[in-house]
């Protein structure tokens, strides 16, 4: 049951330390540290500073051209028997670790457990009706809902169908079959439900906490429209959800653009929507294998 931790970074030197920090602070230590670092200077002496009597392994690699890369990287080097990826601007609380290994222990037969992040905000009424309407089946995700409870409820594990990237930790024997999408590059918009959908027996612990803080750098700056598009559109085709409730999905988002359009008098909102497509449509492209890196 030794944890190994995976961190991928690129240019959030003072964001990584922060989180590094909480690490060395866990009530139950890691087994190791894993640092895949993307950026063009490495910052390798000062990681290791802040984990003492940590085994950290520690790469530095500009080549890498996204989160998935480095995330499967990272799962080449790791030797734990559970592997934990967290981002690089997250603050762990000091449990977080000991409570993904009581889910396991409480849960023998499950293949990922993830935790929460407490920070996030109950949105308006009117997204959430948008939301409920519009996502259904596959694409309607159980777990919002409870990141909302996170703030003040401490659950125990629950089943869920998918995971999210900087909360999720699998078995090592997952990664004998499965790896992250290469096709993706950058911020890698829906890998996590593409990866853990594929996995089952999942469940989610409102025990194991941490906050996100969501760092400026290196995070895109598209409209959510245009990524919630992009992300359903990817994930229909490689999970092969194309199936009743993706046609109902495109279609009211695209009509949710067009409307609008309409109201603000402006094509912007409809461009969202063709962007997040043709976004999709390049995820979904084969690209040359850079698992050798």
């Amino acid at each position: 049951m030794d944890i190994s931790v995976i961190i991928p970074s690129k240019n959030r030197s003072v964001e990584l330390r922060r989180m590094l920090a909480t690490i060395a602070a866990q009530t139950m230590p890691p087994h190791e540290v894993i640092i895949v670092d993307q950026s063009a200077g490495a910052d390798e002496a000062a990681c290791r500073a802040l984990l003492p009597g940590i085994k950290v392994i520690y790469i530095h690699d500009p080549r890498i051209t996204g989160l998935t890369m480095a995330r499967n990287r990272g799962i080449r080097c790791a030797s734990g028997g559970i592997l934990a990826f967290v981002d690089d601007d997250e603050l762990l609380e000091p449990d977080y670790l000991a409570e993904l290994q009581a889910a396991y222990e409480a849960h023998p037969d499950a293949n990922g457990v993830s935790g929460v992040v407490t920070n996030y905000q109950r949105p308006p009424l009117s997204f959430r009706l948008w939301y409920r309407i519009s996502h259904l089946g596959p694409f309607f995700d159980v777990r919002q809902p409870l990141y909302w409870r996170a703030q003040t409820e401490r659950f125990d594990a629950i089943p869920v169908s998918r995971l999210g990237g900087g909360v999720m930790s699998f078995r090592k024997q997952v990664f004998s079959e499965l790896r992250f999408d290469e096709n993706l590059s950058g911020g890698c918009f829906g890998e996590d439900v593409d990866f853990s959908a594929r996995v089952g027996k999942l469940f989610i612990t409102g025990k194991a906490r941490l906050c996100h803080k969501h760092s400026a750098s290196e995070r895109s700056g598209d409209h959510w429209l245009q990524l919630t598009v992009r992300s359903n559109c990817y994930l229909a085709h490689s999970l092969g959800w194309k199936g009743p409730s993706y046609y109902w999905c495109m279609a009211f988002c695209w009509l949710s653009c067009a409307g609008l359009s309409l109201l603000n008098r402006s094509r912007q909102p409809l461009r969202l929507f063709y962007a997040g497509r043709d976004d999709a449509r390049k995820d979904l492209q084969p690209k040359t294998n850079s698992s050798a890196l």
